[in-house]
């Protein structure tokens, strides 16, 4: 199979790596579509070409060209610099010299984005749907994404084609220099000659996206919940990418989550506490009369069953803890109000309070 290459391309076996590279390069001038007469045997030759020089030279580190079909050819799929060396596509197809020649970009799926959404106990308890308008990347309406109205290139001068541009980093032993995408021509090695003005030539601007999310009944998961193509547009027509809204409970002036359960202090009067009585406590689902047993104890928590959150699997509802506090009458102080309180600790009474 490596013989066959040698000779695809018109070497000897013991070509060097550059010649293999040189060599690559002339007859792909010469065979490319976009130079060629465009003939099916052009575009065979053109594929045997990629296909020797794919097995030569590793081209599975280069990112070639070797899925051209013969019907379609676009710069954005391979490395300009890697496949036509130092002078880049501009100097072979004449793009440097504003030949006229016309690209569009591949189309690259949008990415995903995350945002937090606070939802009240109450909505968690009853369900709600929530209109949320988020601001994602949009497909620029002026060039319908694809960054210009026309698609006339020419090389970036930024770069001078290659894609990339060096930059010299140290380390601890000695500098080195390593090369990076050129955020000129975003590591195309060309640009457009009449970027849209709309956008800059990016086919992409800031924008917003509106959508309508229903929340049932429920205490809200860990996990996100995922809108199916609802991010950032993609790029020159790529799909959008996933929305993911991260549901949590807003925090509540009066009671704190445990689990399903919900937890509140209530502060009752000292009479309540020793003589009983009836009081009422504010739930989740609006006020509610309790019965205060005589001797009902300072601080000891009682559970409303079945005022809490929704469980999971629709398995009913947690419970309401509330945890009474005894306060002392106005004015009283020192030894008065020890008595009071040494009065409530002696109550044996403990029975909870029951609903009317």
């Amino acid at each position: 199979m490596k013989r066959e290459s040698y000779e695809m391309l018109g070497l000897p076996r013991n070509a060097t790596e550059r010649e293999i590279k040189t060599a690559y390069r002339r007859l792909a001038r010469q065979y490319h579509p976009d130079v060629s007469d465009g003939t099916p045997e052009a575009a065979a030759r053109f594929r045997e070409i990629n296909g020797a020089y794919q097995r030569l030279s590793g081209s599975g580190r280069r990112g070639g060209a070797a899925g051209y079909d013969g019907a379609e050819f676009r710069a954005g799929a391979f490395n300009l610099g890697d496949l036509f060396g130092e002078s880049g596509l501009g100097d072979i197809f004449g793009f440097g010299a504003n030949a006229g020649a016309t690209w569009w970009p591949d189309p690259v799926p949008g990415a995903d984005h995350e945002v937090d959404l606070a939802i009240p106990l109450e909505d968690a308890l009853r369900g709600m749907t929530r209109r949320l308008t988020v601001r994602v990347l949009r497909r620029c309406g002026a060039c319908l994404g694809r960054g210009s109205l026309d698609g006339q290139i020419g090389t970036c001068g930024q770069c001078d084609g290659q894609g990339a541009l060096p930059r010299r980093r140290a380390n601890l032993e000695a500098p080195f220099r390593e090369r990076v995408d050129c955020p000129a021509c975003r590591a195309r090695g060309v640009v457009f000659e009449n970027p849209c003005m709309g956008c800059h030539g990016v086919g992409r601007v800031v924008g917003s996206r509106t959508v309508d999310l229903y929340l049932p009944p429920d205490r809200p998961g860990e996990m996100p919940i995922r809108l199916r193509g609802q991010g950032y547009d993609g790029e020159a027509g790529g799909v959008a990418g996933d929305l993911y809204v991260r549901v949590r409970l807003a925090r509540h002036p009066l009671f704190k989550v445990r689990g399903d359960d919900v937890c509140s202090d209530v502060e009752i009067r000292m009479h309540n506490a020793l003589f009983g009585g009836t009081i009422t406590v504010v739930t989740l689902d609006g006020p509610r009369k309790v019965r205060l047993r005589p001797g009902s104890p300072d601080q000891e928590l009682y559970r409303l069953k079945g005022y809490g959150l929704p469980r999971a699997a629709g398995e009913g509802r947690g419970d309401q803890l509330i945890r009474f506090h005894a306060t002392l009458p106005g004015g009283l102080e020192g030894e008065k109000a020890g008595l009071l309180r040494d009065l409530l600790s002696i109550v044996k009474d403990r029975d909870a309070p029951s609903d009317d």
